[in-house]
């Protein structure tokens, strides 16, 4: 018979691991890229998200106008630069952070600029941004795109797949939280 037993055993185990590691790639990759379809697709948190900053700039302008601290409006600024230029290429996860942080450093401005006497053109323009930037926030909070992760992760895709699916490199899609 064969000489070398072992060899042939360790070829099947190979051959049987390789095909799984291709099966789960093949199959996971199409469902993962979906989620990142649904984040960017119009109406989408992604599209909130530039809405956001939109609305952040804006505030920023009539912040800078009104003598609001240099600091407040230069880092809102850079995060809503940092979180744009990120859209597309980061994990929700790390979006969800750089968002948090340009919530936190606008509703600043924001506060500030309540305190400051606007004239009349800028208090409609500030109004209006503001409520560019509340209904942004509320689309991206009402979104079910984390309801649609928790389930796929915790319900559709079993232990066994996850572990497999990092083994081949599939990006499975993380919460944007």
């Amino acid at each position: 018979m064969l000489k070398k037993p072992w060899f042939v055993v360790i070829l099947c185990l190979l051959i049987v691991i390789g095909s799984t590691l291709y099966n789960v790639h093949k199959d996971l990759d199409p469902q993962c890229a979906q989620f990142k379809n649904i984040f960017t697709c119009p109406g989408g948190i992604a599209e909130q998200l530039n809405l956001v900053c939109t609305a952040s700039n804006g505030i920023v302008k009539l912040a800078e106008k009104y003598g609001v601290d240099e600091f407040d409006t230069f880092n809102t600024e850079d995060i809503c630069t940092s979180l744009r230029l990120s859209i597309g290429d980061a994990e929700a996860s790390e979006l969800a952070s750089l968002y948090r942080m340009l919530i936190a450093t606008t509703d600043d401005l924001r506060n500030s600029l309540r305190l400051k006497e606007l004239s009349a053109a800028d208090a409609k323009l500030f109004s209006d941004f503001d409520a560019e930037y509340l209904t942004a926030q509320r689309t991206i909070s009402e979104s079910a795109y984390n309801t649609s992760v928790d389930n796929y992760l915790n319900k559709d895709l079993r232990t066994f797949s996850r572990f497999f699916a990092r083994l081949c490199g599939v990006k499975l899609p993380t919460k944007f939280a």
